[in-house]
C-alpha cells in the first residue's frame, strides 16, 4: 500500500498506470484452473475498479484461447486488453466498444534504430488507415532502453505522422475507428485517419 500510495501521489498528469500481469496475480490464464478463473477475474476486476485502472496487460506463453478472452470480457470491466510483450500474431477483437489486441512490437535496450525501422515497416506492410500498432517497452535485466533513445524513437516517428498515445487513448481511438469503419461501409464512405501507435512501459 505504501508503494502504491507513493506512485499515485507522485504521478504527473501525463502518467498512466496499466493493470498487469493478467490480473490480481501474475498468471498465465490458459493454464489457470478453469473452475477458479471466474473468481480470479472477478477479484481482479474489483481491484482494477478501486485503483481506477481501465486497461490490462495479459500474459500467456501462447495465444490466449478465444474462450478465455471471452471470460475476460465478461468479468473484467476495462476498455482495453493488451496481450503479450513480444510480437503476437492476433487479429484485434472488439466487443461492446472494448478492445483486445496482441502486441505488435517490443522495444528493448540498445535497439532504438531497429524500433524506428521496424515500426515503419509494419506501417508499410499494412496500408489501410487508421492503423494501430501496440508497442511495449521492455524493462528487464540489462535490456533497459535509454530514455534519450526512446525520445528519439518518438520524435522520429512523429515526423512520419505517427502519434504516440497512452493505453487508454489507444483503446478508445481503436474502438471509435472500428465504429466509424462499420458506418463507412454502410454509407459507402472512406474513413481517413493518421497513423497511431501505443507506447506502453512494461516491467518484467
Amino acid at each position: 500500500p505504501g508503494l502504491l500510495k507513493f506512485y499515485y501521489e507522485s504521478a504527473s498528469d501525463s502518467d498512466e498506470f496499466i493493470g498487469s500481469l493478467s490480473g490480481i496475480g501474475y498468471i498465465f490464464p490458459s493454464y489457470y484452473p478453469d473452475d477458479k478463473l471466474e473468481g480470479f477475474l472477478q477479484t481482479s476486476n474489483d481491484y482494477l475498479v478501486r485503483l481506477e485502472l481501465n486497461t490490462l496487460q495479459v500474459l500467456d506463453p501462447h495465444a490466449v484461447p478465444r474462450e478465455v478472452i471471452d471470460r475476460y470480457f465478461e468479468h473484467v470491466e476495462v476498455i482495453g486488453f493488451f496481450e503479450g510483450y513480444d510480437p503476437r500474431e492476433r487479429d484485434a477483437i472488439i466487443v461492446d466498444a472494448r478492445i483486445w489486441v496482441g502486441v505488435s512490437y517490443s522495444i528493448r535496450g540498445g535497439a532504438a534504430d531497429d524500433a524506428i525501422d521496424e515500426i515503419r515497416t509494419i506501417a508499410q506492410e499494412h496500408p489501410d488507415r487508421p492503423l494501430f500498432i501496440p508497442v511495449v517497452v521492455v524493462i528487464t535485466g540489462e535490456e533497459i532502453p535509454y530514455y534519450d533513445d526512446l525520445v528519439r524513437v518518438v520524435h522520429t516517428l512523429g515526423e512520419d505522422g505517427f502519434e504516440v498515445v497512452s493505453p487508454s487513448q489507444f483503446s478508445t481511438l481503436m474502438s471509435i475507428a472500428d465504429t466509424e469503419a462499420q458506418s463507412s461501409v454502410i454509407m459507402e464512405e472512406e474513413v481517413a485517419s493518421p497513423l497511431s501507435w501505443g507506447l506502453m512501459p512494461m516491467t518484467t
